[in-house]
């Protein structure tokens, strides 16, 4: 029996505003994947890791579609470099088209991508194989 888990990687925690390389990754979102290794490590066999980026609606959607797929692959890289194997690891992005918050279009530019932050954001999905 497998047991899935699912933690979110939040906004401006791993990636500014248009950001999405493994060098844009910020001190806390670092740590924050450091943490998610040693979870990782610590859940025993690993069937598969689905890794799902997202983008806010700031700039054209196809834009915003690279920029998802690029996060999830910084994310892998980032995994990866910490010991997870990266054949159970799947990536993919969705562009902005699976927003949590909805934010007013007509607010300044800062206070907007402010307000959007949650919609930028990974997602980690694991399905591990239960501990007999």
């Amino acid at each position: 029996m497998a047991h899935e888990n699912k933690m979110v990687l939040s906004g401006d925690t791993l990636f500014k505003s248009g950001k999405s390389g493994i060098k844009d990754l910020s001190t806390e979102g670092k740590k924050r994947l450091d943490e998610v290794a040693g979870k990782l490590k610590s859940l025993g066999e690993i069937e598969q890791i689905r890794i799902v980026g997202h983008a806010d609606v700031t700039g054209k959607a196809a834009a915003n579609q690279k920029l998802s797929e690029r996060r999830a692959k910084a994310v892998k890289s980032y995994l990866v470099a910490k010991g997870v194997k990266p054949a159970v690891i799947i990536t993919s992005g969705v562009g902005d088209s699976q927003p949590v918050v909805q934010c007013d279009a007509k607010m300044p530019k800062k206070a907007l991508i402010a307000c959007l932050e949650p919609n930028r954001r990974v997602e980690i999905e694991v399905v591990a194989k239960a501990k007999a």
